[in-house]
């Protein structure tokens, strides 16, 4: 995994993500654990872990909806946007879920942790 501009991280290929509703870990600049979801030929990057319960959110973790992604945590019920960040657990609001910027490149994804 190499470093392309200021803060973009080379991940992975974007035909290695599966496509649909399971977030996949990968260590982004070979530090941070990230979640990645690909819905179609859209990748969206965010914390690895819930920020309500820190469960895994590649284990735990499910997306649903298209138009407005949302990750669902499994563990406690948890509804995260995957535009803003923005999640509620059991209807009560929770902690934000850190986002990330993806961009595709050549076939390439990369994600911006700064």
């Amino acid at each position: 995994m190499h470093r392309h501009g200021r803060g973009l991280h080379r991940v992975c290929r974007l035909d290695e993500l599966p496509n649909g509703d399971k977030p996949v870990i990968k260590l982004v600049g070979g530090l941070k654990p990230v979640a990645l979801a690909r819905r179609g030929d859209r990748v969206y990057a965010f914390d690895a872990f819930c920020p309500h319960g820190k469960w895994n959110l590649g284990a735990s973790g499910v997306v649903v909806g298209d138009g407005r992604p949302y990750v669902v945590c499994t563990g406690h019920g948890g509804v995260w946007s995957l535009v803003d960040g923005r999640g509620t657990v059991q209807k009560k609001d929770a902690p934000c879920l850190k986002l990330y910027r993806v961009a595709i490149m050549n076939g390439e994804v990369y994600v911006d942790l700064s």
